[in-house]
């Protein structure tokens, strides 16, 4: 209840600082709620009910993940993300087909999905010819490095 009136954008900041919390117990006791606010909102979009889709480029950057010069160089701190993006109900993201696409949290679906988006985003930047080439060769390195780690954790 807490959160219902909170968008979507401020769900996402505080999921964020709940990674980053001290207090263990009470940074769960916040994500539960916030992961229960999610998947009312999820539920609300797939039964066709007209709310606000804060996120348009994606469930990978609605969770804040991104690599390359622009994005987390941290390895660890982008798999975290990556983590909750396989336990989180996903938020109105795209559209109903989208969001549906990833199936739910934890489920062999949202698996596959994240291993193939990292999968895709790798195999589109190795076919692209450009100045940044260098730039690129960093988001891909970082990209692999996230795919090995999602294998091995997924296997």
């Amino acid at each position: 209840m807490l959160f219902r009136n909170k968008s979507d954008r401020d769900l996402m900041k505080l999921l964020h600082n709940i990674i980053n919390h001290h207090d263990k117990e009470r940074a769960m006791a916040a994500k539960h709620e916030l992961y229960a606010e999610w998947s009312r909102r999820n539920q609300l979009l797939c039964a066709g009910t007209d709310i606000t889709i804060a996120f348009h480029d994606g469930v990978l950057k609605a969770f804040g993940y991104g690599v390359g010069d622009d994005g987390i160089t941290s390895a660890s701190k982008r798999q975290v993300i990556l983590e909750h993006v396989l336990e989180a109900p996903i938020p109105p993201v795209q559209n109903v087909g989208y969001t549906r696409e990833w199936g739910t949290p934890n489920s062999t679906k949202r698996k596959t999905k994240l291993l193939n988006a990292l999968k895709g985003l790798i195999s589109g930047r190795e076919r692209m010819k450009s100045y940044y080439q260098s730039s690129y060769a960093r988001a891909i390195g970082q990209w692999q490095e996230d795919l090995n780690y999602l294998s091995a954790r997924c296997a």
